[in-house]
């Protein structure tokens, strides 16, 4: 796929997390860039902060980003979180991360309104069993490396 038709449809070129551990981040970050993939990930401790965010970044669109939620965040938990957020944000894609292995908590997830539930840590893999949860959502490859396609 050329990096024109990419850019016609609706590129996902922005993750971001909302996870109370900052190594998450900083290894997403490593792992999506060693594996080329096209993505910029941003980093939020609460929902507080992501909607601070979005309100100080006036081009911020839920068509070209996606919210993954850590399941066990410091105060809250990712599954009581979801709810508000796509009342907030309809039409962004949310999912749930966790390191859980309950198999439990997929359903809770999946009951909060999260289009996929998936394991640390994000990378290509990762980010291969978003896209096979979430019809809409597919990775793609140009020259210039992988990225999200949503459409």
């Amino acid at each position: 796929m050329s990096d024109s038709l990419a850019n016609a449809a609706s590129r996902v070129d922005t993750i971001c997390l909302i996870d109370d551990s900052d190594d998450e981040a900083f290894l997403a970050q490593r792992l999506l860039k060693r594996e080329n993939i096209q993505v910029t990930v941003e980093s939020f401790h609460s929902l507080e902060q992501f909607n601070e965010y979005t309100a100080s970044h006036p081009n911020f669109s839920t068509a070209h980003a996606m919210l993954i939620v850590d399941l066990y965040l410091g105060i809250d938990l990712g599954t009581d979180v979801i709810p508000r957020i796509t009342a907030t944000y309809p039409g962004l894609i949310v999912g749930m991360s966790t390191g859980s292995c309950d198999p439990g908590d997929q359903d809770k997830a999946m009951e909060s309104g999260a289009w996929f539930y998936v394991g640390k840590p994000l990378d290509h893999a990762c980010l291969e069993s978003i896209c096979n949860q979430v019809d809409t959502l597919s990775l793609a490859t140009s020259d210039s490396g992988a990225f999200l396609l949503r459409g």
